[in-house]
């Protein structure tokens, strides 16, 4: 079995491989990491990624790159990386520095605005996921305002 530690993202690695379990959880994997068993077996302890799982693995390693070229720390586009598989497969599309200075400006004139964070606070906003600064999401070309304005 390996022993895995916490990084200083949050995220649980093996001490002997270096392997890195991408999803934050407050336990440790268990059994053997993917490097692991590939150097030493199973032994019944875990079964190697599926094809579907491995190819999961490598949208989502994709898509947090893709996020940190936009500018977005590790922790925010391991967060949003489900937007941004998408915005990956639709061909990296990015607003202009005007067209996310008008966007900015549309939501900083709505009601669930929150000035303090600047994040927006509508449940439904799928540009302005709470925890995100909007210009951010704002430059992705995938996204539009609840309120269909742009």
């Amino acid at each position: 079995m390996c022993v895995f530690k916490i990084n200083q993202q949050g995220l649980w690695y093996c001490t002997e491989s270096g392997w890195l379990y991408r999803k934050k959880t407050t336990r440790p994997p268990g059994g053997v990491c993917k490097i692991c068993f590939e150097k030493h077996g199973t032994q019944g302890l875990l079964s190697p990624p599926t094809e579907q799982q491995a190819a999961a693995e490598k949208q989502q390693a994709e898509a947090i790159a893709a996020g940190n070229e936009l500018g977005w720390t590790e922790e925010e586009a391991t967060k949003y990386a489900h937007v941004l598989v998408r915005w990956l497969a639709e061909g990296k599309p990015v607003r202009t520095d005007e067209e996310v200075a008008y966007c900015v400006e549309l939501c900083k004139n709505c009601g669930k605005y929150q000035r303090d964070t600047n994040t927006c606070g509508a449940k439904q906003c799928k540009l302005l996921t709470p925890g995100l600064a909007i210009d951010k999401m704002a430059r992705l070309g995938i996204v539009e305002s609840p309120a269909k304005k742009w």
